[in-house]
């Protein structure tokens, strides 16, 4: 086997995902229920209670989600 495909290999080995797993699935659906039932809820309070608008409350959903959940995918991918 030659250096230039030892290289290859070892490049695709490095850009595959995981399969999909029992585990995986059971861990996704843990944290997906608790973002949903306690940040949510949190969120949705605390918004109550500042009397914010309809329209800034959507763009505040949307920054508080929109980054959670690329951290969450940069950490997944940088842990796997």
């Amino acid at each position: 086997m030659t250096s230039l495909t030892a290289t290859r290999i070892n490049q695709a080995k490095l850009t595959s995902l995981p399969p999909i797993t029992r585990q995986s699935v059971s861990v996704s659906v843990t944290v997906f229920f608790a973002y949903i039932f306690v940040g949510l809820t949190i969120q949705v309070g605390l918004l109550t209670q500042l009397g914010v608008n309809a329209q800034d409350a959507s763009s505040w959903f949307f920054i508080t989600w929109m980054t959670t959940s690329l951290f969450s995918l940069c950490l997944s991918l940088f842990t796997k």
